[in-house]
């Protein structure tokens, strides 16, 4: 990525104005930003893998749900979307064992992840709770690392999609991203939603690469533990979170499905891919009334995507630095239309008409 592009004055006066109250503003470099870092090894190709970053205390923060920055209008009841059933989208389909690839190999078709790219489990795997927005703890070699985890009964039975969300900055892990109608949805089919806590030593409370372990942990525990379908591991952030599911698309490339990202900011590099053959769809969004480095950052993400020859979406709305609520309408459809190493996407020949008339193919 060409960081020159964005004009440093622009940034530099925009982290001034900055406050808190979870606005998901950029930042500035963060320790571990393309480390490659792995607990169990299987790292693959990522540069770099010993960073400074300070060890994770473990330490919960205030539970609330996340701050600013959703989209006004409210949930809806998260009707499934036309198009939106591409096959592998179902949640009955991988095994729960983390046991070999189920047929489909990144890049030619749906299919499981290679064994080679699912993460090991670290220490002792903590009990999965039935409930919403429960505080469960893994263990990493940074420590222990707390999540929020909504799960439902329904998962002791159906292997179902999991979902990471990866909240602005000052904010707090709650349930943000998708709708309350489409985390039924996602709920009912055994699937899974996560919102981890920031690392309590992070720099300026920023996600660093650290964090990505505990993305690792809460996979290879569900996997052993719960079961899910592991051609449906999907990321969703927004602005600082928004960079963080940036970044796990180039590190997590071994696993990850499909993302999402809402008005993504920057923090330091996204690391080298994991595995090069998986092209991960994304779609990613920016407002008119923001800052311009948040439309420089959508454009460039865009670029440096569809580079790779990724499908992508870029949503260039009016509402500026917010989870606009027609991406939210629809954001599980797409994640579930769109199942590891899909290829060829379902919407490359076009938006399904249900989606907001300000996504397309271009940016």
């Amino acid at each position: 990525m060409d960081w020159s592009k964005i004009p440093l004055l622009a940034l530099v006066m925009y982290l001034a104005g900055c406050g808190g109250g979870g606005s998901g503003n950029v930042g500035t470099q963060d320790a571990g930003d393309d480390g490659g870092l792995t607990d169990s090894g299987n790292g693959g190709s990522s540069s770099g893998g010993t960073t400074s970053g300070g060890s994770s205390s473990g330490g919960t923060s205030s539970g609330g749900t996340t701050s600013g920055g959703t989209s006004s209008g409210g949930t809806t009841s998260g009707g499934t979307s036309s198009g939106g059933s591409s096959s592998g989208g179902s949640s009955s389909g991988g095994s729960s064992s983390g046991g070999t690839s189920g047929g489909g190999t990144a890049g030619t078709g749906p299919g499981e992840p290679p064994r080679e790219w699912l993460p090991e489990i670290y220490g002792t795997c903590p009990e999965f709770v039935v409930g919403e927005g429960t505080d469960v703890v893994f263990q990493t070699s940074r420590g222990d690392r707390p999540v929020r985890l909504w799960m439902s009964e329904a998962a002791k039975t159906l292997d179902g999609p999991l979902v990471f969300y990866w909240h602005g900055w000052h904010g707090s892990p709650g349930l943000s991203g998708i709708t309350r109608g489409a985390l039924n949805r996602l709920l009912e089919m055994g699937g899974m939603f996560v919102a981890p806590y920031v690392d309590p030593e992070a720099p300026s409370n920023y996600w660093t690469a650290w964090e990505l372990l505990t993305a690792d942990q809460v996979v290879a525990c569900a996997i052993a533990n719960v079961g899910i379908d592991k051609r449906h591991i999907h990321s969703i952030g927004y602005s600082a979170g928004g960079m963080q599911t940036y970044r796990m698309i180039h590190q997590r490339s071994g696993y990850l499905a499909s993302a999402i990202m809402y008005s993504p900011g920057t923090n330091g590099g996204p690391g080298a891919r994991q595995e090069t053959e998986n092209e991960i769809p994304t779609i990613i969004t920016w407002g008119d009334t923001e800052d311009t480095i948040f439309r420089t950052l959508a454009e460039q993400y865009f670029d440096r995507l569809t580079g790779y020859g990724f499908f992508s979406m870029m949503c260039h709305h009016t509402g500026g630095h917010i989870q606009p609520s027609g991406v939210r309408d629809r954001a599980l459809d797409f994640l579930l239309a769109h199942p590891y190493g899909v290829n060829p996407p379902p919407y490359a020949g076009g938006v399904p008409s249900d989606y907001p008339e300000y996504c397309g193919l271009t940016k």
